[in-house]
């Protein structure tokens, strides 16, 4: 009953919507969530111990300041980096994560979007708590509910087209 005429129809909101949920853009980040629906966790407090440290040794010997992720991404001072979500839990830091997420084919039953080139980055995520999708989740239920809904709706509405005549339905 689902055709590929409805998988046309709502690939661009799903796309839309899961990008949405993981990365809020229009909120910079402010609103993102996990694959579980829960906003994503505080950046490791690792190197949060931060200052002037000497290496090396004898004429190799230098000064360098150690700093952590969570406060280079708070300065926006990264090289490449989206600076409108500096101040977000959101997985974005130069926006190429962001930018690979998309549309990918249409298949005979359905569409496939994800990530093209950087699912690398994915799984080191998920490595680290920040999951985007998993094989128990590959979607947020909020997006599932969306698919669910259309689905519905497309349903009804080409069951409702059917006037009289005899539908078999054959139980083997």
């Amino acid at each position: 009953m689902l055709d590929s005429k409805f998988f046309r129809k709502i690939s661009a909101d799903v796309v839309m919507k899961y990008r949405k949920h993981t990365f809020d853009p229009a909120g910079s980040g402010k609103g993102a969530k996990d694959v579980f629906g829960k906003p994503f966790k505080e950046y490791s407090s690792k190197s949060a111990n931060v200052g002037w440290r000497t290496i090396g040794s004898g004429n190799k010997k230098r000064s360098v300041f150690i700093d952590s992720y969570a406060n280079k991404k708070k300065t926006g001072n990264i090289k490449r980096q989206y600076a409108k979500f500096a101040n977000s839990k959101a997985p974005v830091l130069t926006g190429d994560l962001l930018r690979d997420y998309g549309f990918q084919k249409f298949l005979p039953n359905g569409f496939s979007f994800g990530f093209k080139t950087e699912g690398s980055k994915v799984k080191r995520l998920a490595e680290l708590g920040r999951v985007l999708s998993s094989k128990q989740v590959p979607i947020p239920k909020s997006v599932e509910k969306f698919i669910n809904k259309q689905a519905d709706k497309y349903v009804e509405n080409k069951l409702g087209k059917i006037k009289g005549g005899n539908i078999d339905i054959n139980i083997t």
